[in-house]
């Protein structure tokens, strides 16, 4: 670790974040347990985000809430390339994902198209699902599952233009008959990425499929 993520002076440890940017980098807690989402008062329903839509993930886990730092530092590693924040952030949600969400599965990622890998250099996710695998003794298959469409940026896209966005986007290389899966992630905005590839997986005869992400957009925070 070479220092905070957005600032660079020092850190305690292996902190990401120095203490004053420390104070913009919002941990993610109570959240419904439907879709993972930040809600203000946890209830046993559906919520804003998650209501009326159809989840095929089982269970999804983030770290942070994507604002402030956490925002800063995620755009830095993506728009500035640096491969180091991957690796840092991948080893700090290695420790903090919870072994009801990883254990016993395989790990995989969302993939990206030969030419957009190549600019960046790097699919942070690839990185992230590495250290994971890693830490927690997982097999990770990483040829599971192929882009085979050039889709759109998400960022500027609603839910419902996502889900046209992403329609026939990814393939399975192989059968996932029975098979239980985590999938790994840098951040979830609308889960659109996450529920595109978990539906693919169960269409398929996947068992059970969690996610995790390093970072998760709210409605409340930006």
């Amino acid at each position: 670790m070479n220092g905070c993520l957005v600032c660079k002076s020092a850190v305690k440890g292996d902190e990401l974040f120095c203490k004053e940017c420390s104070k913009f980098a919002l941990v993610s807690v109570r959240t419904c347990r439907y879709c993972g989402a930040f809600v203000p008062v946890p209830v046993d329903k559906r919520c804003r985000s998650c209501k009326g839509k159809t989840l095929y993930f089982d269970l999804i886990y983030s770290s942070f809430i994507y604002c402030g730092a956490v925002e800063s530092a995620v755009s830095m590693m993506k728009y500035g390339k640096i491969r180091h924040y991957a690796e840092v952030m991948g080893d700090h949600l290695a420790k903090d994902v919870p072994e009801c969400i990883t254990e016993g599965r395989t790990v995989i990622f969302p993939p990206m198209r030969f030419l957009d890998k190549f600019k960046r250099s790097f699919n942070q996710a690839e990185i992230m699902a590495e250290k994971i695998a890693v830490r927690h003794g997982l097999k990770i298959d990483p040829g599971l599952i192929r882009k085979v469409k050039r889709t759109e940026p998400q960022a500027s896209l609603s839910y419902e233009k996502r889900q046209i966005n992403l329609r026939d986007a990814f393939r399975l290389t192989k059968s996932a008959e029975n098979g239980k899966f985590v999938l790994v992630d840098d951040v979830c905005t609308t889960f659109s990425t996450i529920n595109t590839i978990s539906k693919l997986l169960k269409d398929n005869g996947a068992q059970s499929v969690t996610a995790v992400t390093f970072a998760r957009t709210s409605r409340y925070f930006s």
